[in-house]
């Protein structure tokens, strides 16, 4: 196929007859009728059944009511969610603005705070009345669970009782707290009138004016009857009034019989609170600064809880309480677990002294510290002396962190710090690796047998306990009989030199020193550098087998004696045939004298012994003056450089003959 070029004037034409179709099909599009036109559906027509479901509401939003959806919900939205026209309340704002002011003042719902009106209302309609989702109290229970927990007692307030917590609370916003309707009694006696006869029998016909009927009443329930208060004066909760107060028909009906402490020694002996320590209110007589004079929610009639009660007055200890640990007693708040808050002989107001009081809580302790080794602060029952009562930044509430602690008494054990050699533990500060820090069946206060202690960490020198020999205070697990646990200026912690520590069990060796040639080590006092101190498959503790031992210092000898003829002793490898390990009177720590010595193996008296040295040698020859000891290229051991004549074998130049 031959394509051609179309050319600029019909390309116009093309262009002309296009647009104008174009403009012929917008202008049908336009003129469609209104039944040609895409239908909208409304909402509900989808929404079956939360449609169902709206209608038979018996109270519906007014959007709802009238079908307008998109008054709340914008029309499209995302797959799967309707998106709001507008943020939670200020969605519900847009219709009820005279809300937004009321809804800042005073105390707030915490629902309203956040906004969250849909929390406690639906949005669509409910088949309560301001299109709560629940009714009554169970609406309030699901965020005021504790509350819930106060109506299970046998005694409820009756609108309580009755569902009715808008009775006396707001719903919304109040100036009072806890969202009350009104303040104080005013709130009461909606329902109590004073003038009532009934319930001016229920007080004993006293005046109740001026007084505050949540001093003695719960308001929402309680375990016995009128609603008194979890704890109770017993002259009130026996109607006894008259116990403290004038009689009614006095002229001050409410006056006190007596001014405290007075009135209430009355019942409470004296003699009680007046021991060697007294809680300072109670030297003054203020009872009524820590305890209610009727009835109170908390035990025994104090106007606070413990905890807050106590920190009203000792307040430095507020921040003390805010470290890392905090003793258990503390943290729950229960002051009097370890205080008594009245009077007592002992210090400090405690309930008991010294560590009998740490033990009637830490009752296993009091058992395991009584036996053994015991920390001689435990032993006195000093406690506090390491732990602090209260709070602690460290562990354990000790009052220091690791070996400061112990230093604070041990002061001579931190002047070993300045020691060149110093146990890993005892450097780090971590005394309680090693040591209990209460009691222990073991010295030192160890946590297990001295070589346990120390074989949880040196793995390797336990393995040596395996060994066919072992060292006498290993084998006793007696490590300190060498080694201090602490610090040492000498390697390895030791305690005293090696050959001091060697000395004093092996005293022969000692005795040894004197002799007129010694081996280098053993001159020294290396003792290790040939004997394995923990244990060895070496009857005498060597560090390595027959001349192996040797070479590792005579690195040299090793060469040359393996070389040429070699004397059948250091052929074999064991040293020790000619050579003492310690010290002897002879050169080169010989056994014996030279002569003597070859005399064991070689038979002087034998007749071809003699027929080879030519009749002439004897015992006190020396035999190295011709043979080397250990190795030579010659045959015989002779040494390599000889005498002319003795090379011939014509001794008789220089010797008679026999």
């Amino acid at each position: 196929m031959i394509e051609k070029e179309v050319s600029p004037a019909n390309q116009r034409i093309l262009l002309a007859i296009t647009a104008l179709i174009s403009l012929i099909w917008l202008m049908q599009g336009c003129a469609l009728t209104s039944s040609q036109k895409p239908k909208v559906k409304t909402c509900l027509m989808c929404h079956k059944e939360e449609t169902q479901k709206f209608r038979q509401q018996e109270f519906k939003h007014a959007s709802v009511a009238e079908e307008k959806c998109q008054e709340c919900h914008l029309s499209h939205g995302v797959a799967n969610k309707l998106v709001l026209v507008k943020e939670k309340a200020e969605l519900c704002y847009s219709c009820h603005p005279q809300k937004i002011e009321e809804f800042q003042k005073g105390q707030v719902h915490y629902p309203v705070g956040k906004g969250d009106c849909a929390r406690c209302h639906d949005p669509h309609g409910a088949s309560n009345s301001n299109f709560l989702v629940k009714t009554g109290q169970d609406l309030c229970f699901d965020c005021h669970i504790e509350v819930k927990e106060a109506f299970s007692v046998p005694n409820v307030h009756s609108p309580a009782k009755a569902g009715k917590c808008d009775a006396c609370h707001a719903s919304h916003t109040s100036e009072l707290p806890d969202l009350l309707k009104a303040a104080g009694n005013d709130l009461c006696i909606n329902c109590h009138s004073h003038q009532e006869a009934q319930f001016q029998a229920s007080h004993s016909q006293y005046s109740v004016e001026g007084t505050t009927c949540l001093e003695c009443h719960n308001p929402h329930g309680s375990g016995g009857k009128g609603l008194f208060r979890k704890s109770i004066h017993q002259p009130v909760a026996e109607g006894e009034c008259s116990s403290c107060h004038e009689p009614p028909s006095a002229d001050e009906a409410v006056a006190l019989t007596a001014e405290a402490p007075e009135s209430c020694y009355t019942c409470h002996d004296e003699e009680e609170y007046q021991k060697k320590n007294s809680h300072q209110p109670v030297r003054q007589g203020k009872c009524l600064s820590c305890h209610q004079a009727h009835a109170s929610k908390y035990k025994p009639l104090l106007t606070e809880s413990s905890e807050t009660l106590c920190l009203q007055c000792h307040q430095d200890d507020a921040e003390e309480f805010e470290k890392r640990f905090v003793h258990s007693p503390v943290q729950e708040g229960n002051c009097i677990g370890c205080h008594e808050p009245h009077s007592t002989d002992n210090k400090s107001l405690l309930v008991k002294t010294d560590a009998d009081m740490c033990f009637s809580c830490h009752t296993d302790e009091a058992q395991k510290y009584s036996q053994g080794t015991i920390h001689a602060p435990i032993d006195v029952g000093q406690c506090l002396v390491c732990h602090d009562p209260h709070a602690s930044d460290t562990k354990g509430n000790v009052v220091a962190q690791g070996s400061e602690l112990c230093y604070s008494c041990h002061s001579e054990e931190e002047e070993q710090l300045q020691k060149k050699d110093i146990h890993q533990p005892f450097g780090n500060g971590n005394c309680l690796l090693c040591h209990d820090s209460h009691a222990t069946a073991h010295e030192y206060l160890l946590k297990d047998s001295e070589a346990k202690v120390c074989y949880s960490c040196h793995s390797n020198q336990a393995r040596k306990l395996d060994a066919p020999y072992v060292h006498g205070p290993i084998n006793k697990g007696q490590c300190n009989i060498c080694h201090s646990g602490h610090a040492s200026d000498l390697k390895y912690q030791l305690i005293k030199t090696e050959s001091d520590l060697c000395f004093r069990c092996h005293e022969d060796s000692q005795t040894a020193l004197s002799r007129a040639y010694t081996h280098t080590p053993f001159r020294t006092g290396t003792c290790s550098q040939c004997h394995e101190p923990h244990g060895s498959a070496d009857k005498l503790f060597l560090n390595a087998k027959g001349d192996r031992l040797c070479y590792n210092c005579h690195v040299k000898e090793e060469t040359q004696f393996k070389q040429g003829q070699i004397h059948a002793p250091v052929a074999e490898g064991d040293c020790r045939v000619c050579h003492a390990g310690h010290a002897s009177e002879n050169r080169q720590i010989l056994l014996k004298p030279e002569s003597d010595l070859c005399a064991d193996c070689h038979d002087y008296q034998d007749a071809g012994f003699q027929k080879t040295h030519l009749q002439i040698l004897t015992k006190t020859t020396r035999c190295t003056g011709c043979h080397a000891p250990h190795a030579a290229q010659q045959e015989g051991l002779f040494h390599q450089y000889a005498h002319s004549p003795y090379k011939q074998g014509e001794c008789g130049v220089c010797h008679e003959m026999p």
